[in-house]
Parts: structure tokens; sequence; C-alpha cells
């Protein structure tokens, strides 16, 4: 009996609600203690939800629901406080309950993605991502998971356009859902747009970076980024007219920043030093770019020049937005943790001749910031426990100091050194 009667209130504050709305709409001014009442119902009606289906159900059974509804989307609505509490309430009501949510999706579908994508990131983001994330789990509305993946990437690809502080929960866990659960998201990823992946590789560097907090990514999908690292590793060094093609330089970038993360990570790092094409192609990249890098100034010449390093030079920044920047700290770092106890990259690094290439990184550089740092260290994994790589460094002999163009203008002898092997 008073679960009767629980609802038949419920239904009432919903009928006070939609008349309360309609004024609002209508440009009409509530008093405050309207207004207030109004708030107390919305949470009624909203926590409501918590009770189960049987609320969920009565609650999208009632005619008056959907206009509720379509005044939670209204553009004209200013009361910031009321649509927070609206959004909450949607969210709840598809919590676990695959009937409200078809109702859901049906009445709010296209209207609640357009409104994700057109709206700022605030805190009811993470609200609508809430609906969109309970509806995609309950896998039967049409709510594809591609268009699920594709409308996460836009909005990490927002988060960080407009740098946004917002705390959105439901980004992580979405994520976690496609990058650690989900078996199939490799086939999604392989047919999303260039642009998409970007962002999503730059979603999984930086959960990386934080220590993979909800768990290792899956391990196919680790494999594919290496696979399609490989594929188009070249591409950095032409250019292409095709607009999809034209952004592959900045996918294969962000291919290297995941890998570069993931290569210095226990979760991953087997993954990657059993993959010796991954090595090969790393050191190519690397060699190539330090030998065009040495023809008539280009996007890969050192930057070495006093002007170039000061932190306070007036000098033209744009090159920190050019593909080349951090690109050879990035392979650098790729190719030490790979050399990391690793005897078969270590061999592959006799056999390519690499060493010489991580020499010549080990210049300061402001195109590559900690280049030098990430060299010694590379250099060091390459040395550790390989007495044939110890004999080449040993067969090194002082020639003299090597060109520097930043000591010569701070006035300072003492150098890098020039290198030579011995005759």
């Amino acid at each position: 009996m008073s679960e009767i009667l629980d609802l038949e209130k419920v239904k009432t504050n919903l009928e006070n609600i939609n008349e309360n709305l309609k004024k609002l709409i209508a440009g009409e001014v509530l008093d405050n203690c309207t207004l207030e009442d109004t708030k107390l119902q919305i949470r009624s009606i909203r926590n409501a939800c918590s009770q189960g289906t049987q609320a969920q159900n009565f609650l999208i059974e009632q005619e008056e629901t959907i206009a509720y509804m379509q005044m939670i989307v209204s553009k004209d609505l200013q009361a910031k406080d009321l649509i927070e509490l609206s959004w909450q309430f949607v969210a709840n009501l598809t919590v676990q309950n695959e009937k409200s949510q078809k109702f859901v999706w049906d009445h709010l579908g296209e209207t609640l993605t357009d409104d994700i994508r057109i709206h700022p990131i605030d805190n009811n983001t993470d609200k609508k991502l809430m609906i969109i994330y309970n509806i995609c789990r309950g896998g039967l509305v049409e709510c594809s998971e591609k268009f699920a993946l594709t409308l996460l990437a836009d909005i990490w690809h927002r988060i960080v356009e407009e740098q946004s502080n917002e705390e959105l929960v439901f980004v992580d866990l979405f994520f976690e859902y496609f990058l650690v659960t989900n078996q199939w998201t490799l086939r999604l990823y392989a047919t999303i747009s260039a642009q998409n992946r970007i962002d999503i590789l730059k979603y999984i560097t930086t959960y990386i970076r934080n220590d993979s907090p909800n768990g290792p990514i899956r391990t196919i999908l680790m494999e594919y980024i290496s696979k399609e690292f490989k594929k188009k590793a070249d591409c950095i060094l032409r250019n292409s007219g095709d607009m999809e093609n034209s952004l592959h330089p900045q996918e294969v970038y962000n291919l290297l920043s995941v890998i570069s993360c993931a290569t210095g990570s226990e979760l991953y790092y087997n993954i990657y030093a059993r993959d010796d094409a991954l090595f090969l192609s790393a050191g190519a990249l690397l060699q190539s770019i330090v030998a065009l890098g040495k023809k008539e100034p280009n996007q890969f010449t050192p930057m070495t020049k006093l002007e170039e390093v000061a932190p306070g030079s007036n000098i033209d920044t744009s090159f920190e937005l050019e593909i080349s920047f951090e690109l050879k700290t990035l392979l650098v770092r790729t190719i030490g943790n790979l050399l990391c106890t690793n005897r078969h990259n270590q061999q592959h690094c006799i056999d390519t001749k690499l060493l010489p290439a991580l020499l010549e990184c080990t210049n300061m550089d402001a195109r590559n910031p900690l280049i030098k740092e990430w060299s010694i260290l590379a250099i060091r994994n390459a040395c550790y426990d390989c007495p044939e790589i110890q004999h080449m460094i040993s067969e090194l002999t002082e020639a003299g100091q090597a060109p520097n163009q930043l000591l010569t203008e701070l006035n300072i002898e003492m150098g890098a050194l020039r290198i030579q092997p011995k005759e």
C-alpha cells in the first residue's frame, strides 16, 4: 500500500514540475518559493528512480513525461540548477532498465547527442554521457558502439582543445569499457575516422601515463597500435594532398607517443619487447630523420642557437605545432626502452648501425626537449651487458670539439666532443 502511495506522490510531483517548467519556458518569472519547491520535486522523482524498474517504468508511462523531457533539453530554459537536476533524473531513469533506456533513446537520442556536441564541456556533460553509457551497455537499443566510441573521441578532443578541468567520471568509465573490457573495440577502432583514432590515441597516452588506473588495455589493441605504426611510419617523411592521408603523420606521432609510454611500463613492455619489427621501424625512422636534418635547414634540423633555446626568447614558437616537435625524443625514448636488457634489439642496433644516430641525438635541440637525456639512457641500455657495443664505444676517439652554436655564443670553450672511429 505504501508503494502505491509513493508512486502517486511521484505522479503529483511530475505534474507540478511540468506546469512550472512550462511557465519558465514561456518567460514567466517564478517566485523563490515556487522555484525551491520545483527543485525539491525534481529531486524527488530523480531519487524515485533508485527504487528500481517499477518506479522507472511508472515514470515513463506518464503522458506528461515526454513533455517534461522535452523541457529538459529546451535551449530557452536558463535555470541552470533545474537543468542539472533534470539531467540527473534522466540519467537515473536509464540505470539497468532496458525499457526506460529505449524510451529515452527514442525520444531524446538525437537531441541528446546534438546537445553533447554543441554545448561547451560543463558539469552536465558527464550526466549526458552517463545516459549514453547506460544505453550503450544495455545493448538492446539502436545506439551502436561505433557511434558511442566516435562520440567519446569527439568529447575527448574537445576536453583537450578547451583544456577543460571538469571532472568527467563517465569519460573514464566509458573509455575503460572500450579499452579494457570490450573485446570488439579493435574492430570499431579500425573503422572510425583518422581524427577519431588520433583522439583515442591521445587518451590512451594519458591513461598509460596515469599507470592504467582501471586495468591494462587489451593486448590485441596494443599490438594493433604497433602494427599501425610500422605500416604508416614512413609517411612522416612525405606529404600528401589527400585530406585523410594528411592526418597520417599526426596519427603516427600519436601511435609513437603511446608506444614510447607503453615500453616504459611493466604492464606493456613485454608486448613490444618481442616485436623486432617495431624496433627496426623506430630505428630506421630515427636514422632517416637524423640524415634529413643534416641537409638544408628543415623541420628536422636541430635548433641549438641560444636565441632558439633561451626561456625568454622572442623566436616564433610555431615550430612547437609541427609534427617534428618532440618526434625524435619519442623515437629515442622508444628505442632506449626497447634496448633495456634486450639482447635481440641490441643485436639489431649493431646490425643496422643505429648507434651513430643515437650519438647524434646527444646534443641540445629545442625541437626535442629532453632528447639528450633520453639519448644517454638509450646508449647506456645499448651498452648494458653487450660487449660488442661496448667495444664500438671504446673504439671512438676524441677528434676535437664538435661544432656547438650555443656554446660558441656563450663563449664557452669546453663543449661536446666530436668522435670518429679509430683508423
